[in-house]
């Protein structure tokens, strides 16, 4: 398991990645357990499905290498044959000032995850970077444990760039994926998470499109669950605030 304590205000949260089941703890203002295997109904708490495409790295490298489709495969050899290189990295500015802009890029207006939040997420994560000259052109940060590891944010400055350069940058977030997957077999991790797929039908939606992405991979379709405790104090606060927007 991974285990992340942050605060928002006055308020504690402690977040719980891949354990196979919630259980109780106490001492926080809210409780969130990421990634479960288990449907449970628990008192207090809110769960959520989740659907995601995991890798089983169990398997021998050669076997995963071809179990991408052929089109990923060549966008890989392409990105290390114009000079892209992956590296784990922990120039956390530089990352996330690519995020903010990727999320602007993306119509996700001011992102509301705080830089607090952030620092706290790459503190427990891994950074892989793909530099292209000398320059950040993508990073994908990672979390795992000793079991899994799950792809958790993948920006890049591909909307900065138009031609060939987008076309690079695109076969490098490949790349990433395909170095973070030796990594963690590397380490011993038996699945590889690609963070979550759309179940939706709408082709118009930008979801598809990154499912398709993802599908070049492999995966398998799993699901997994969250669930979400909050305290009768910060539940009230939250009311109070959604109320106000609404208003």
């Amino acid at each position: 398991m991974l285990e992340i304590i942050r605060r928002r205000g006055p308020f504690s949260i402690k977040e719980i990645w891949f354990s196979k089941r919630p259980y109780l703890v106490t001492g926080y203002d809210s409780v969130i357990f990421y990634h479960c295997e288990e449907l449970l109904s628990l008192p207090g708490f809110e769960v959520e499905e989740f659907s995601t495409s995991v890798i089983d790295l169990t398997q021998d490298l050669d076997t995963i290498w071809r179990n991408i489709s052929s089109s990923c495969r060549k966008g890989i050899r392409r990105a290390e044959r114009h000079g892209v290189r992956a590296r784990e990295t922990k120039n956390f500015e530089e990352f996330y000032s690519m995020y903010r802009s990727f999320a602007r890029a993306k119509g996700l207006g001011d992102w509301n995850m705080g830089k607090r939040r952030f620092i706290e997420y790459i503190r427990n994560g891994m950074l892989l970077a793909a530099e292209l000259e000398g320059r950040m052109i993508a990073a994908h940060l990672y979390f795992a444990d000793a079991k899994q590891m799950r792809s958790m944010m993948a920006p890049s400055r591909r909307f900065e760039q138009k031609g060939k350069l987008r076309a690079i940058i695109g076969h490098a977030n490949r790349l990433l994926i395909w170095e973070a997957i030796k990594y963690g077999k590397d380490a011993g991790v038996t699945t590889f998470d690609l963070g979550g797929m759309y179940t939706g039908s709408n082709q118009n939606d930008p979801k598809y499109s990154i499912n398709q992405f993802k599908s070049e991979f492999g995966g398998k379709l799993v699901t997994v669950y969250h669930y979400h405790k909050d305290s009768g104090l910060l539940r009230i606060v939250k009311r109070t605030l959604r109320t106000k927007v609404h208003a």
